[in-house]
């Protein structure tokens, strides 16, 4: 699907354990179509089966299930928002 569409993708959320393919494999590959995409992981597993799959809580954003929906809306909303941000320029 993210091959076929037209237009960037800004935020995926996925699963981190999936039947076919994890999510940080997913993750990487909708990376090599839309480099600047932000990923969400979500689990129902514990910390230690997540970090098995290459889940870093420090550098990935992990939502532990059942989902807070209202939690993840905002969390959602401050990543959006984040890349609507202009990069500052220095100059020097």
């Amino acid at each position: 699907m993210a091959e076929k569409h037209s237009q960037s993708i800004a935020l995926m959320l996925t699963d981190v354990v999936m039947p076919e393919v994890s999510g940080p494999e997913l993750a990487t590959t909708i990376r090599r179509l839309y480099p600047n995409i932000s990923v969400i992981f979500m689990s129902g597993y514990n910390e230690d089966e997540v970090l098995r799959y290459g889940i870093v809580k420090n550098q990935e954003i992990l939502f532990n299930k059942p989902l807070d929906f209202a939690s993840l809306a905002i969390k959602v909303r401050e990543v959006l928002d984040q890349k609507c941000q202009p990069t500052p320029v220095t100059v020097t």
